[in-house]
């Protein structure tokens, strides 16, 4: 037994209904993560236009921030300069990835020493 002439009409109009929302789904699923990835990109670039000047002895942690502290790598003293990578904010506390002048990686929780961040912050 075959199925009426409307009922395989029907199908193929769900059918490419279907699709269609498909499409549209996957079209905003690819704009709003590529919305996201924009804005990323861009608070990474803000946050690399600052440097941080120690004022005070400050412990250097190593690695990249997922923590207030973590192993103490070194101490930057009063009068050095580093390259902000990354400001990040946390539940705790808030960090900063920099690079030392002589090319050492690490970050500094800030309220752990004494530092000043050009330009401020808003």
């Amino acid at each position: 037994m075959s199925q009426p002439e409307s009922a395989n009409r029907f199908d193929e109009v769900f059918l490419q209904s279907l699709k269609f929302v498909g499409t549209i789904a996957i079209a905003a699923g690819l704009l709003i993560a590529g919305s996201i990835a924009v804005w990323w990109e861009y608070d990474v670039w803000q946050d690399r236009k600052h440097t941080v000047v120690v004022t005070g002895n400050t412990p250097l942690f190593e690695g990249h921030a997922e923590n207030c502290g973590g192993t103490r790598i070194a101490t930057v003293h009063p009068g050095s300069e580093a390259k902000v990578q990354r400001i990040r904010y946390w539940k705790a506390c808030a960090t900063i990835d920099v690079i030392l002048p002589n090319g050492q990686e690490g970050f500094i929780v800030l309220g752990d020493g004494e530092v000043r961040i050009n330009p401020p912050l808003p």
